[in-house]
């Protein structure tokens, strides 16, 4: 059985959703966050109910798409690394909360944010079910510097959900996993 959400996604992507249990994740109240977070606005706002202009594609080597409440994006095979762009939203001070899901296995997987992509290259902060996490800067060249290499952090949950929170004013940028 397909939702109309489904219907709109490629049958390969589609089929093997289908076969999964998907999850929405949870996010705690604000109230329970350790974080002080600015008083910035809000601009968007997502809760993948529907899909509001993101990417869907299904190929031999990644798939993604909003289903059940949320967004899915995944690899098939090794070393391969994908990512997708809100296009049009554009905010250099900013806060962002995402929650992410981490596969339980023992092989290595990562997730993470793509912020402040532009013309200047882009940054990423990243996580992995070794329970690390990283924060690269990536030039207009496409040359990859490393800000912060992968560090171990028993905040992050090796497998299931994982709150990413990131903090951008200026020049300073803070990171959170699961409020730490």
């Amino acid at each position: 059985r397909h939702s109309a959400i489904t219907d709109k996604i490629p049958w390969p992507f589609a089929e093997r959703l289908a076969a999964e249990k998907i999850t929405t994740p949870t996010v705690s109240p604000a109230a329970d966050s350790a974080l002080t977070t600015p008083a910035y606005p809000t601009v968007f706002q997502d809760d993948f109910s529907i899909n509001r202009g993101l990417y869907v594609w299904d190929t031999e080597r990644s798939f993604g798409g909003v289903v059940d409440g949320v967004y899915r994006v995944g690899v098939i095979g090794p070393h391969i690394v994908t990512w997708r762009v809100y296009e049009g939203l554009r905010a250099s001070d900013f806060y962002l909360k995402a929650s992410v899901i981490l596969p339980r296995s023992t092989k290595l997987y990562s997730c993470g944010i793509v912020f402040r992509k532009s013309d200047q290259g882009r940054y990423l902060f990243g996580i992995n079910n070794d329970q690390s996490y990283e924060f690269i800067k990536v030039t207009p060249s496409g040359e990859e510097v490393t800000m912060i290499d992968w560090v171990g952090d028993i905040a992050i949950k090796p497998s299931g959900v994982n709150e990413l929170e990131i903090i951008a004013k200026g020049a300073i940028i803070e990171l959170y996993v699961n409020g730490e």
